[in-house]
């Protein structure tokens, strides 16, 4: 445990080079980062990512696939999207081998429980990324577990190649009669006191949050790369700074990061969408009205950290450390 505040840690960058880029699936890269200042790199949790400082100016997120026992490098799994902000596809047409990059330190809002007896990972297309280094890490600890990777086709099929055991069962849309992945039945027949994760495109994770709902909270985990049904506007509020000692206003269609953005406050955000965990921010005072796509349910009734990219205030008054 790092002895670091997490202001600190966040402000914490590394410098990287890009070791390999490796043909992975359709549109499917793979980003192999090697450290420059030193043999290893921090050590992570499986279901981490990293923001990767691009040389365009973007900060993008990206889940590490490899395994966390491994410290000589990260690996990142990108899939080329035609409708992104700009990021995959700067990875893949622009990055070459050999470039230095900045990254940031490994956090995780997607953390293996370790009360769970077995683990079911479900995962659609490149949602699979973060649930690979999951296996590796329940594989070195012997413990219970099942992936469920669907793809749309095998030219889709990425990652769970190396994982070469039975414990995988894989899902191929075109080649199955009853379309999508059966998420049900996977958890219908889970063993009793299972933790599931999911990740996947935002249909997949719809639905497996509207079937877990009769599941202990504290049992479903979930990562998402678009926000689940996101509502940015509400009631207006005030924010107070401590530390700079400033209070805001931030109006029913204002979020809080853009009003101190926009009031010369600087204030780390990327996603602007509650799905990356780069704004998050410490709560002195209030109560915080949830709206991102990251935080546990114990998180969220702690009232102790919030994402300021889309979160608000349930009071009319709420104090951060910033």
């Amino acid at each position: 445990m790092s002895s670091i505040s997490y202001t600190e840690e966040k402000k914490q960058s590394l410098r990287v080079r890009l070791k390999s880029i490796a043909y992975e699936a359709q549109d499917v890269l793979l980003f192999e980062l090697t450290p420059l200042d030193g043999p290893t790199l921090p050590s992570f949790s499986a279901g981490s990512h990293i923001d990767v400082h691009l040389p365009n100016g973007l900060t993008r997120q990206y889940s590490l696939c490899n395994s966390p026992l491994e410290n000589s490098r990260y690996v990142l799994g990108v899939k080329k999207d035609l409708f992104s902000r700009g990021g995959s596809n700067f990875m893949h047409d622009e990055l070459k081998v050999g470039s230095e990059l900045k990254i940031s330190l490994p956090r995780n809002h997607f953390s293996l429980s370790p009360e769970s007896s077995h683990s079911i990972l479900i995962g659609g297309g490149i949602g699979i990324t973060p649930l690979i280094s999951m296996a590796h890490e329940l594989n070195a600890k012997n413990a219970s577990w099942q992936l469920f990777a669907s793809f749309r086709s095998r030219a889709d099929l990425a990652l769970v190649q190396q994982l070469n055991s039975n414990r995988v069962h894989l899902h191929i849309d075109d080649e199955s009669s009853g379309g999508f992945l059966d998420i049900s039945s996977v958890l219908e027949s889970a063993p009793a006191g299972s933790h599931f994760y999911c990740c996947g495109p935002e249909p997949m994770l719809n639905r497996f949050l509207e079937l877990s709902k009769s599941i202990d909270p504290s049992r479903i985990h979930f990562e998402s790369f678009k926000p689940v049904l996101a509502n940015l506007s509400g009631d207006s509020f005030e924010v107070k700074l401590i530390k700079t000692q400033k209070i805001f206003s931030i109006g029913p269609d204002q979020t809080i990061l853009q009003v101190l953005l926009k009031h010369g406050i600087s204030a780390p955000g990327s996603c602007e969408q509650g799905i990356c965990g780069t704004c998050e921010t410490r709560v002195v005072d209030g109560i915080p009205d949830h709206r991102d796509s990251l935080l546990s349910a114990e998180e969220r009734s702690s009232n102790q950290i919030m994402m300021i990219c889309c979160s608000r205030s349930l009071s009319p008054s709420i104090t951060l450390d910033l």
